[in-house]
């Protein structure tokens, strides 16, 4: 094969927001220049068991917390593998 189409899709984060993103066995999260977003992966207690700030695309696996560390609106290319 020659070429893969891949789905994707993207989220919009505002202000100081957080949402979840369910990476399944990988993703790649591009964010938007000049973002500051931070990842949290949590234990099924809800405790942060690692953190990541997302600033160059990135693969990601599992379910993830993407929390908007600024005050404006930014937003997340999700590219499914």
């Amino acid at each position: 094969m020659r070429y893969q189409a891949l789905k994707h899709s993207k989220i919009k984060l505002a202000g100081k927001a957080d949402s979840k993103i369910e990476a399944g066995t990988g993703v790649v999260l591009v964010p938007q220049e000049g973002s500051k977003i931070f990842l949290h992966w949590l234990n099924d207690s809800g405790k942060v068991v690692a953190t990541y700030t997302l600033t160059f695309p990135t693969r990601v696996e599992g379910s993830v917390k993407a929390i908007n560390g600024l005050d404006k609106e930014t937003s997340i290319q999700i590219i499914e593998l």
